[in-house]
């Protein structure tokens, strides 16, 4: 009897009340126990598929097909397996995989004394161990090379980490918002100023100053919005004056107003050029 490691634990678990689920089964019902991928396990503990072992069980199918992995590469399957999931953003993907960090990095290093001692020259480096209460992220840390391993960038762990954090202290916010970000709703830095917005005024109302001040931003965003739409169509000597102008603008910003709108375009931007 198959079931998931205990490394999947956690990660979110199989939803069968999710809407997406019937459909899903039914798909893997009709490819048949030959045609899916196969299960990934260590033993009789799924690594990779837990979906289509819980459809396969759905279908009371007698067997399906499974690779064996070592066990001490149990934790690379899993994060590897997460971080090639296509219907995460970059983000959600990082806050998941910091659960399985520290096996992750112990079967990294397991792997390259395997390539060691069997002389397979992979140019990779030794990872120490992280230290999950340290939140700053310098050049040398050794956060720099695992973040390139992983394809995401330290503002991303920032964020992450920050996320993984705020939802660990407050259940609360973790339930509201944590199916926003794994849904691609939401990404990290929405989840830790809208919760942060919530918290600020939680229990008492909105001071009228601030509702005239949020009315203030969305009418000096939504003309923005609209005046950049057509943005193919303008000509170089125009753009140039445009970013003048927005650099202009920005000088006059104050510098953590700046700093914010910098790590929402950052996020963005990448999310965009994964998922044009």
């Amino acid at each position: 009897m198959l079931k998931p490691h205990p490394l999947l634990a956690r990660l979110p678990g199989v939803d069968r009340n999710d809407p997406a689920w019937a459909s899903f089964s039914e798909n893997v019902h009709a490819a048949g126990p030959d045609r899916i991928p196969p299960i990934f396990i260590a033993g009789s503990l799924v690594l990779d598929g837990r979906r289509r072992v819980a459809a396969a069980q759905d279908w009371q199918w007698p067997e399906i097909r499974c690779l064996e992995v070592p066990e001490d590469q149990a934790a690379l399957i899993a994060t590897e397996t997460l971080l090639g999931q296509r219907s995460l953003t970059r983000g959600a993907k990082m806050y998941l995989a910091l659960a399985l960090m520290p096996e992750y990095v112990k079967a990294l290093e397991a792997r390259r004394q395997a390539n060691l001692k069997y002389g397979r020259k992979t140019g990779e480096k030794p990872l120490s161990t992280l230290n999950e209460s340290k939140l700053s992220f310098v050049i040398d840390d050794p956060r720099a090379d695992l973040c390139a391993r992983l394809g995401v960038s330290a503002e991303v762990w920032k964020l992450a980490r920050r996320v993984a954090t705020l939802f660990a202290e407050r259940p609360e916010t973790k339930a509201q918002w944590e199916p926003k970000l794994l849904s691609g709703e939401r990404n990290l830095w929405n989840v830790l100023s809208g919760s942060g917005g919530q918290r600020a005024t939680k229990d008492r109302e909105r001071p009228v100053n601030s509702v005239h001040q949020l009315e203030r931003f969305n009418c000096a965003l939504e003309p923005m919005v609209r005046a950049v739409k057509p943005w193919s169509r303008i000509e170089e000597p125009e753009r140039e004056a445009i970013e003048a102008r927005w650099r202009q603008a920005a000088l006059q910003m104050p510098l953590e107003a700046c700093e914010r709108l910098e790590n929402i375009l950052r996020e963005v931007l990448k999310e965009r050029r994964v998922r044009p």
